[in-house]
Parts: C-alpha cells; structure tokens; sequence
C-alpha cells in the first residue's frame, strides 16, 4: 500500500490580527504572520475559510494594524 501526502515544513508564527478588509461590515479577516509567509482567511460563521497566502523573499519579523479611513464611492465619482 502506497500513501501520498504532501510535506509542509512547519513555520512558526510571529503574529496575528484581526481586521476588516473588505466594504462588508459582516466580514472579518484573520491575518497571520509567519516567518516567511502571510496567510489571509476570512471567519465564516461555519468556520475559517482560506482566502490567500503570501510567500515572503526575506523574514517577517512583526506585523502592525493600521487604520484606514473609509471613503464613499461617490467620493471619487
């Protein structure tokens, strides 16, 4: 019997947040940060759903939120 899995090195997480990145005020964001990858998952109410990953050429070594205004669409009509 033959068994196929792929292997992920284990990477150790430096920080994590909790945000809003998108216009839905329903939606919220879980960012991690790794050593040397960035994952995005967006919290369903059934659970985290992956949304996207970064590999990082360097070493992330902390990560900050920053508040960002929110502007109207008609505003840049």
């Amino acid at each position: 019997m033959k068994v196929v899995n792929t292997f992920h090195q284990p990477s150790t997480v430096v920080a994590s947040l909790k945000c809003a990145l998108s216009s839905d005020p329903e939606l919220s964001h879980l960012v991690v940060a790794k050593v040397a990858r960035i994952e995005v998952s967006s919290i369903q109410p059934e659970g985290l759903k992956h949304e996207c990953s970064l590999d990082i050429w360097g070493r992330v070594i902390c990560m900050r939120a920053v508040a960002a205004k929110v502007c109207s669409a008609s505003l840049w009509l």
